[in-house]
């Protein structure tokens, strides 16, 4: 006859576990078990159904002794024959120390961990031979292992103290800088010096409405951020080709009019030159685009996960946008923004590499002064979510006759970690964005307040 394979288990760790508890359950030891344990860590039925009526018997402040145990399973639904008082005298009769119990527990989360993987696999085969989505497949994969890594055993909670040294030296370090930037340098002065930079950890929201100005903005920072040697980036476009993102590149770098360029009339000689130094700074830069339409948050992390496997570290991750991206199912819409902000900040995280997610407001924009964060589509999660949150803003979009043309503002509106809320106000230069000088906005302002409140003039008798 065939030997049965049973899964990966270890019948006399449970035993050890139970024997324990059975012994003295106000132990603390055994306290410290009740928390970390569940009752499907143990592969025995016979001893999971024992352990749970244990914990429901301590929950409800009854000492489980042998009467107690075997009272309180035969008043329950479940009619699994467990082997009543003469299994729990043989369980109990392998108690030797309360010393053995954390090698037991360790012995049987590792058997479980190994078990859940091993199911995860017979996952995933069935899934494959029934042509279920790659994608699909891969997320239940990632989330199916996260899940077991966080009932591991195997790591203990770190003490703060554990990240001094690695905090003293960060802190040492901007010493030496004199206050300087601490986060990635987005090139955009005044924003860097409010935020001390991007934090390499940080989900970072950029919000406006149709022709603000998102995406030129984006693609400053990210140009901004390539120029530096050995910085490698990346741009997801979930709405335009790579055709045109190369185009709105090639206009932003050389300072030549986009019309110009989309319908190629009157461009001279020098239009030409700038174009060609625009093309050779992008053919050697650091931006690696993708413009796939309707990914998923599941496939944008797992290809930068593959870039990075690839090529290293990245230094930025640019999304274009938010709205275009491919929801995962959920009982409402805001259910599924909170999945997807959620998911890009864990990697952000996980990836130390700050995340710029772009994002369409609402209508409701449009007939505001300034927005706000209520004027964003499902704000409660990406306000939650995000470390940084901000919003681009032209008056002139609004108000044709402001004096604030030419003026964007890049509005603040949550800054987490270091109170830089405000607003920078930029200006367009050779196709990106300049910091204005306080003098430039306070002269627009100035005029701006006249033209909406005139002054009037006293009458005379």
């Amino acid at each position: 006859m065939n030997k049965v394979i049973q899964p990966p288990n270890n019948h006399e760790s449970e035993q050890v576990i139970l024997a324990s508890l059975l012994r003295d359950s106000g132990h603390q030891t055994c306290r410290e078990v009740m928390d970390s344990v569940a009752s499907d860590d143990f592969y025995n039925r016979a001893h999971s159904v024992i352990y749970k009526a244990i914990k429901q018997l301590i929950d409800k402040k009854i000492n489980p002794d042998f009467v107690a145990i075997d009272d309180h399973l035969s008043k329950s639904n479940d009619n699994f024959d467990f082997g009543g008082l003469t299994y729990l005298a043989e369980i109990q009769r392998s108690f030797i120390s309360h010393s053995m119990l954390s090698g037991a527990v360790a012995t049987v989360k590792r058997t479980k961990s190994a078990r859940d993987l091993l199911s995860i696999s017979f996952t995933v085969n069935e899934q494959s031979n029934a042509g279920v989505d790659p994608d699909e497949i891969i997320r239940g994969v990632e989330d199916g292992i996260k899940e077991i890594s966080s009932k591991s055993a195997a790591k203990d909670i770190s003490h703060i103290s554990d990240f001094g040294e690695q905090w003293l030296d960060e802190f040492e370090r901007n010493i030496e800088n004199r206050g300087g930037i601490s986060g990635l340098a987005t090139g955009i002065a005044e924003l860097d010096e409010r935020l001390s930079g991007f934090d390499r950890e940080g989900l970072f929201v950029l919000a406006g409405r149709p022709s603000m100005g998102k995406t030129l903005l984006a693609q400053t920072i990210i140009e901004n951020v390539s120029r530096r040697d050995s910085e490698q980036s990346m741009f997801f476009s979930l709405e335009m080709s790579g055709k045109q993102v190369f185009q709105r590149f090639v206009s932003k770098i050389s300072g030549v009019c986009p019309k110009k360029i989309r319908s190629g009339v009157d461009v001279n000689n020098d239009d030409w030159g700038k174009i060609a130094n625009a093309i050779e700074h992008l053919n050697t830069s650091g931006i690696y685009l993708d413009t796939d339409q309707k990914l998923s948050v599941d496939q944008i992390r797992a290809r930068v996960r593959r870039r990075i496997n690839k090529a290293g570290k990245q230094s930025l991750i640019v999304i274009d946008y938010l709205g275009l991206m491919k929801k995962p199912k959920a009982d409402r819409n805001d259910i599924a923004i909170g999945e997807i902000t959620s998911s890009l900040k864990s990697l952000a995280k996980e990836i130390e590499t700050p995340i710029l997610l772009l994002v369409q407001g609402s209508r409701a924009m449009d007939k505001t002064k300034r927005p706000t964060m209520s004027d964003l589509k499902d704000s409660s999660s990406i306000e939650a979510d995000a470390d940084v949150v901000m919003f681009v803003h032209r008056e002139e979009v609004i108000d044709p006759e402001t004096e604030l043309k030419g003026v964007t503002e890049l509005i603040i509106a949550k800054d987490r970690h270091n109170d830089g809320n405000g607003t920078v106000y930029l200006k367009k230069v050779s196709g990106g964005f300049m910091t204005m000088n306080q003098d430039e906005v306070a002269t627009l302002d100035h005029l701006e307040n006249m033209r909406l409140k005139p002054v009037k003039k006293k009458g005379y008798m």
